[in-house]
């Protein structure tokens, strides 16, 4: 069985959704995110502020090398997963990576004063910078097999989306 692979900006429903997806299929649920604080014992927000984006990025790739030979679960990565390469191009060879997409005013509106993210936390005008930063990553968001616009849908909704979307592949 392939995996389901959650990716997309911050605050679009990655976790939440990929726990209920988990639950509906019986299926394990790892967290990028967590498994990374789980495994240095540190916040995302402190390993930003103590060892910098670039040392965290690391930590990602291992993590994601690590799942990347797991089968039939729910991943649920974070938001900069995609800027390398490598990262989709491991979770890809055995998963559907799903974008889950949501319009900047969604995004703002569920992140911006959420100070436990550390990019966000940085940032002295939250919509103009989480704009200029969702369009950077824009393009590598793309690079998926399913993509939902989760805007208007509960994560209930968009769960039962993507379990029906993928039930074929799986």
């Amino acid at each position: 069985m392939k995996n389901i692979v959650l990716i997309g900006f911050m605050g679009v429903g990655k976790t939440t959704t990929g726990q209920l997806i988990s639950e509906k299929l019986s299926v394990a649920f790892f967290d990028t995110d967590k498994i990374i604080e789980q495994t240095t014992d540190m916040s995302v927000s402190e390993l930003f502020e103590k060892l910098g984006e670039k040392e965290f990025r690391k930590y990602e790739t291992e993590v994601v090398n690590l799942l990347s030979n797991a089968e039939g679960c729910v991943i649920s990565c974070g938001g900069g997963i995609v800027l390398n390469k490598k990262n989709i191009d491991l979770l890809s060879k055995n998963g559907i990576i799903i974008y889950l997409k949501a319009s900047i005013d969604t995004i703002v509106k569920r992140i911006s004063s959420d100070k436990t993210r550390p990019i966000i936390a940085a940032m002295e005008n939250p919509k103009k910078e989480i704009e200029l930063l969702f369009n950077k990553r824009k393009n590598f968001y793309e690079n998926n097999n399913f993509s939902l616009d989760v805007d208007s849908l509960t994560p209930d909704e968009i769960s039962d989306k993507i379990i029906n979307a993928v039930k074929d592949i799986l």
